[in-house]
């Protein structure tokens, strides 16, 4: 089933919130310290001449988007979700941690990553991150949306630039719009703007960077729902993956799926041609330098990392 008419229903219906509330956001700003709920200012009509209720409860964001992550540090282990780079050889080892925590209004995501990248024997450079990907189940069902890196299907993707540049992470919000749990690169600009906050990534030290983003959850056809799965991909300029998680570590793939990764030759970016070590043509997804889809097995793939969402205000 083709997710376009979930995807417009819900955006309606988001119209119709955005409506009823012209600023969904009580923390506009995640990193700008304002923490009042819509309606406490007197700017805005909340209090003082036009005799506004200032009595009313608080929103304070646990986490600001601000590049200072002592507020991620302090979070209880109850308050996030998180994924790590798992021991032993992985495929993709750029990314090591991907947390998650949500709240009424917000989606919060941290990612800590080796900025270099990939080292190459042959050139002796390393090829820096550039892209991240973040694909989201919008439905807590495995078998709906796009069918890639993960055992759970994704029906919705965020893409842009975020490493490297001279502006904050800015992504297309894109649908999926091909066959469920097909590996075809089907995907539709929503044209959405303006639902993620984002600083540069901060590095810490020459092999080791933090990045900080959130997702005002209003502004997206997901934002309502009670869980999401969420997956990460770290590109090169050239779209090449080197970095994922969740993902398994090499040891805990079949030896039929390991034998056929390292059996690829190479791929280019976004679905071109390329012929593998066996003369077999195939056609890659968006530069990832792996198997093709139908020879990776099922029980190769890692599930997506699920969070629960509060109900929003």
């Amino acid at each position: 089933m083709i997710k376009k008419f979930f995807a417009i229903a819900a955006m309606a219906a988001m119209l119709i919130a955005c409506g009823e509330k012209p600023e969904p956001t009580p923390n506009p700003n995640p990193g700008g310290g304002n923490t009042e709920q819509p309606g406490g200012n007197e700017d805005e009509g909340g209090n003082g001449d036009e005799g506004g209720n200032t009595d009313g409860p608080t929103f304070v964001s646990k986490i600001q988007i601000d590049g200072d992550y002592a507020d991620w540090d302090a979070l209880a282990e109850s308050d996030y979700v998180v994924s790590t780079l798992p021991e032993g050889e992985c495929l993709y080892p750029v990314l090591k941690t991907f947390k998650m925590h949500a709240d009424e209004y917000y989606l919060y995501i941290l990612l800590e990553y080796d900025p270099r990248g990939v080292y190459s024997d042959v050139t002796d450079e390393y090829t820096p991150v550039r892209n991240l990907d973040i694909f989201i189940d919008e439905d807590n069902d495995p078998e709906t949306g796009r069918y890639y890196a993960w055992s759970d299907c994704t029906g919705y993707m965020l893409q842009g630039a975020f490493h490297g540049v001279k502006t904050p992470y800015n992504p297309d919000v894109n649908l999926y719009v091909g066959e469920d749990m097909d590996p075809a690169w089907a995907w539709e600009d929503m044209g959405i703007m303006g639902g993620v906050s984002a600083v540069i990534p901060t590095d810490v030290s020459e092999d080791f960077t933090r990045f900080e983003c959130a997702l005002l959850r209003p502004m997206f056809p997901f934002g309502d729902a009670e869980t999401i799965g969420v997956g990460i991909i770290l590109e090169t300029e050239g779209w090449s993956t080197i970095g994922q998680l969740p993902q398994n570590a090499v040891e805990s793939v079949p030896a039929s799926v390991e034998e056929s990764v390292e059996g690829d030759d190479t791929t280019t970016e976004n679905g071109d041609d390329t012929t593998t070590e066996d003369g077999d043509d195939t056609t890659t997804e968006d530069g990832d330098d792996t198997t093709t889809e139908e020879e990776i097995d099922p029980a190769a793939r890692p599930h997506l990392l699920y969070i629960n969402l509060p109900a929003m205000s």
